[in-house]
């Protein structure tokens, strides 16, 4: 029979590390998000806006019939944009404002809230404005026909400034 034994002998040093692997590849950038509206430093109103400009909360949409800069528009189920007339409650409520000139089917930008000037208002300052019976327009008078839409839809600021900012609540006359 054979005998074996072994001797213990020392651990040997750490060997050296070895070279870092190289870096992956750069995943791709995302792309960047729409810009929001301009407007004042710190959400303030522009008071200084010219004739048939606004400053607030905007929004695209699409013209349903011709609209003119200042129109008070309400959306339609087709989801476009036409004239409010308070004769109606099919054509009301009045939620926005057209900032410029559109044919039916062209884009149009809405003022839903804000600061709109008109150099043809002659509006007393802190006069309540309502949804008017002639379509497109604004009134310091409130309907009174029976069928009619009272709505307030905005404050007078100056003469030929108001804020709009409209009720949606709405109330019918008998």
């Amino acid at each position: 029979m054979i005998d074996l034994q072994v001797a213990e002998g020392t651990i040997g040093a750490d060997g050296a590390d070895g070279d870092i692997g190289a870096t992956g590849a750069a995943g791709a950038i995302g792309a960047d998000g729409a810009a929001g509206a301009d407007g004042a430093v710190g959400g303030a109103l522009d008071p200084t806006i010219a004739d048939h400009e606004g400053s607030g909360i905007t929004l695209a949409g699409t013209a349903g019939e011709p609209v003119v800069a200042g129109s008070l528009l309400y959306m339609g189920s087709d989801g476009r944009w036409a004239e409010t007339d308070a004769d109606a409650a099919a054509t009301t409520p009045g939620t926005g404002i057209a900032l410029g000139a559109a044919s039916e089917n062209e884009d149009v930008e809405i003022l839903i809230l804000g600061l709109f000037r008109d150099d043809t208002y002659d509006w007393t300052p802190g006069a309540i404005l309502y949804a008017s019976t002639t379509p497109g327009a604004i009134t310091v008078t409130a309907p009174s026909g029976s069928g009619d839409q009272i709505q307030v839809v905005a404050i007078a600021i100056t003469a030929d400034i108001i804020l709009f900012n409209p009720d949606h609540t709405m109330i019918e006359l008998t």
